[in-house]
């Protein structure tokens, strides 16, 4: 999503029941505004560099939850065994990410343009791909 005001219009209608933020800003509260009752907003950055306010009742009459994450509270051990699992999950293609185009590392300009825009993530080929 290239603005926080577009995610209402992205989801289409669609209620989220997580969401993984890591921007932090206008996008969470966009975040908040859309999510499904009982849902969840998992925010582990602040990468819009932007503090925001948020409307209590977006969560309290959804009975919904605002967790904050931080990997550095992991120990070793931890993280492993969280990689090990996101891997296995990759595989088994239980996690799955929505791919929204590929591009030939070439074209990369062309692929950083798209990406502002795209709903899901990109993929680079290089020549050895």
């Amino acid at each position: 999503v290239a603005a926080a005001d577009c995610l209402a219009h992205v989801l289409g209608g669609e209620q989220p029941t997580v969401v993984i933020d890591g921007l932090g800003g206008a996008f969470t509260a966009a975040a908040a505004e859309c999510l499904a009752d009982h849902g969840r907003i998992i925010n582990y950055g602040a990468a819009t560099g932007v503090n925001t306010s948020l409307h209590l009742q977006d969560f309290h009459l959804k009975g919904a939850a605002l967790t904050g994450y931080t990997g550095l509270q992991l120990s070793a051990d931890d993280k492993r065994t969280t990689l090990h699992q996101l891997f296995e999950a990759t595989i088994d293609r239980t996690l799955r990410p929505t791919i929204s185009d590929q591009f030939d590392l070439a074209d990369i300009t062309h692929a950083h343009d798209f990406a502002r825009a795209a709903a899901g993530k990109i993929i680079i080929r290089t020549a050895s791909t």
